[in-house]
């Protein structure tokens, strides 16, 4: 059967035949490329040493490719990379097509290799190179001072030395409540810390490095602070209760003990060594303060103020009825008399009555209300109901009618019984007695509030 060339519409028999040619020559080259390959793979090939490398133990260093190869590198595009070791003397820390990071572990001498493969101008290349990496070992670690004497809070720098080595040197502190030691910079072979005391005391500081070498020690005592000057401050407490003294001594990080002592330890009595005292009975007494192994010495009065009684009951009485402009004094009542009250006054409705700090009420406006007394010291409360009521409103319904001239002849026809409150609202007249003349002044106002009733409706 014989093959025809299909050629499809706006294409021509040429172009077909270019691009099968096309296809058969990438196709060659393709299979040419992995010959090379295959050959390279099996070709045995020699590493090249491309330098030394010296370090020292616990640094760290970079090694990189000449600046021929990272330059053939980048023009070319790289199928792998690898940096490797088989020394235990080193380790990779990072590493790039171009270079690698390397940190020392011990001494001695490693190797550290390189292999590339890469394409470039459309062929398979590798590169494969070693370097020499020589390790030095430790010098001895020494550090300075070997003494030091301080004071509490106070600091100073210790070193070390050790050469071979930058970095990987600390310091430790066999107690470090009497003084601790940080490590702070390096520079070269030498380590600085800062040691700080912190108590009274005696320790050591070494020096130590990341393979185990310790330093000889350094002896540090701390020495306290002596004080300078002593104050202290009176108070007042009360009979049976514990108070404390204030004391100021100089300077503040000053170490001291104290010993106390009272003028009269029936009254106040001083039970440690921080200056607690304790009083037994109303009084003052001088107390005393002396610093132990010095001169230095102050005293204070301490006063004892009586035990104070808590109240177990208040009341304030009956309900009050006042008359515009009047005013009533209050007076709580509260058991066990003898005790101590601190009492506060207040009113629901200002505009009624107001209230003074002693209890003293002042009828402002018609009206009703409620006054309330606390004691502060034992949180009791008692309330009173207070009226304020119109001239004339004898039974204080806040209107005055006949139902008052009725509350009035209730007065008179009980002049010895009647109360007080009662007695006070039927003088509508104000002249201390409740007769006739008051009966009078009601229809007097009740006549004249009818009156101005009729005038208001009129105007209407």
């Amino acid at each position: 059967m014989e093959k025809q060339l299909q050629i499809k519409e706006g294409q021509s028999q040429w172009s077909n035949m270019t691009v099968t040619c096309r296809r058969f020559w990438q196709s060659r080259r393709l299979l040419a490329s992995l010959l090379i390959l295959v050959v390279v793979c099996f070709k045995s090939s020699a590493a090249i040493k491309a330098g030394d490398v010296s370090l020292d133990v616990n640094s760290t260093t970079t090694i990189s490719l000449a600046s021929a190869y990272q330059s053939t590198l980048k023009r070319s595009t790289i199928s792998t990379y690898r940096w490797s070791t088989t020394s235990s003397n080193v380790s990779i820390i990072s590493q790039s097509a171009y270079s690698c990071t390397i940190k020392a572990l011990s001494a001695g001498t490693a190797q550290v290799d390189y292999f590339c493969s890469y394409w470039f101008d459309g062929y398979y290349r590798t590169m494969e190179f070693y370097y020499k990496v020589t390790i030095k070992g430790y010098e001895p670690l020494t550090i300075t001072p070997t003494s030091i004497t301080m004071k509490v809070g106070e600091t100073y720098t210790v070193k070390a030395t050790q050469n071979g080595t930058i970095g990987g040197v600390y310091f430790t502190s066999d107690n470090s409540s009497v003084a601790s030691v940080n490590t702070g910079s390096n520079s070269g072979y030498t380590t600085s810390g800062t040691v700080i005391a912190n108590s009274i005391g005696t320790t050591y500081i070494y020096a130590k490095n990341m393979k185990g070498d310790v330093s000889d020690p350094c002896k540090v005592t701390v020495k306290p602070v002596e004080p300078k000057s002593i104050i202290i401050y009176g108070t007042t407490i009360t009979e049976g209760e514990y108070g404390n003294i204030t004391v100021d001594v100089s300077p503040s990080d000053a170490s001291y003990t104290l010993t106390w002592s009272s003028s009269d330890t029936d009254i106040v009595t001083v039970v440690n060594s921080s200056g607690r005292v304790y009083g037994k009975k109303p009084g003052t007494a001088r107390i005393t303060a002396k610093v132990d192994g010095t001169s230095l010495s102050d005293w204070c009065t301490v006063t004892v103020k009586a035990k104070q009684v808590v109240a177990t009951s208040l009341s304030v009485g009956e309900p009050i009825k006042m008359g515009i402009g009047d005013n009533y004094q209050l007076k709580p009542v509260f058991s066990p008399n003898n005790a101590t009250v601190s009492l506060k006054y207040d009113s629901d409705k200002k505009d009624v009555v107001t209230v003074s700090s002693s209890g003293l009420i002042k009828a402002e406006g018609v009206g009703k209300t409620v006054v309330t007394v606390t004691d502060e010291v034992s949180k009791l409360k008692a309330s009173v109901d207070v009226a304020v009521f119109l001239p004339g409103d004898v039974n204080s319904d806040l209107t005055v009618d006949v139902s008052d001239i009725a509350s009035i002849i209730t007065v008179m026809a009980d002049s010895v019984g009647a109360d007080p409150v009662s007695a006070r609202a039927a003088d509508v007249n104000d002249d201390g007695v409740v007769d006739v003349a008051d009966i009078a002044t009601v229809i007097s106002i009740m006549a004249a509030r009818a009156w101005t009733l009729m005038q208001e409706e009129q105007t209407e």
